[in-house]
């Protein structure tokens, strides 16, 4: 499994996809599989379990917001991101790989990008 940083490792795996008609092609991707959900209900409470999952609620109440990463309970250690330029591709790869490592560095397991 995937995980967030500070969490576990972070394997890849190949994934090899072919397609045999009409043209022979055969693609290979690297992914990291995981399971994500924003929580944002009380997960302790049986009948807020059974409830029907058609009723509607606005919000968390009193309950805060959290994510399970793979079922783990994962608290967001992050911050707000601005895109560091105003056309997308002006940038390299490079200066993208800098900010993220600046970010995992500080501990951080998440970025929100805001644009505005």
């Amino acid at each position: 499994l995937w995980w967030p940083n500070g969490f576990g490792s972070q394997p890849l795996y190949n994934i090899y996809v072919g397609f045999e008609q009409p043209n022979s092609r055969m693609l290979q991707k690297r992914v990291g599989f995981r399971t994500v959900a924003l929580v944002t209900i009380d997960e302790s409470d049986e009948d807020v379990l059974l409830r029907d999952s058609n009723e509607q609620s606005e919000g968390s109440g009193s309950h805060g917001m959290y994510f399970r990463v793979n079922g783990a309970l994962v608290l967001a250690r992050g911050a707000n991101f601005i895109p560091m330029d105003q056309l997308e591709g002006r940038l390299s790869e490079e200066a993208h790989r800098i900010a993220v490592r600046s970010a995992a560095d500080a501990n951080m397991n998440m970025m929100r990008i805001w644009g505005g």
